[in-house]
């Protein structure tokens, strides 16, 4: 077993971002990540204004519902993300590849 770890980074052909162990816990203080351009080796610390995503993804969803605005996420791609994530314990629970098996339409 190893110790908890939820850093993500992601590098582009422009450069990379960053972010921390604690990024993704919803909590209304800013969150901060490091942006490097393209063959820098020092990056950029930089700051987002907190919220509580929990709450802001609820308050979305209520306003769609009221049809005050559409779905930033469509349904379909809630669907591809949720079959991405089955094909990924899938294989680390047996220890495998599996390709996942998106819905056609």
């Amino acid at each position: 077993m190893s110790a908890l770890q939820q850093t993500l980074g992601v590098a582009g052909t422009e450069g990379a971002i960053e972010l921390p162990h604690d990024a993704f816990i919803p909590w209304e203080r800013e969150a901060l990540y490091t942006r490097r351009e393209r063959d820098s080796e020092a990056g950029e610390l930089r700051r987002v204004a907190g919220a509580d995503e929990y709450r802001l993804m609820v308050e979305h969803f209520a306003r769609a519902v009221r049809g005050e605005g559409g779905l930033h996420v469509l349904p379909e791609d809630s669907i591809r993300s949720m079959v991405a994530l089955d094909a990924l314990a899938l294989a680390a629970r047996e220890e495998r590849t599996v390709h996942p098996r998106y819905p056609s339409g």
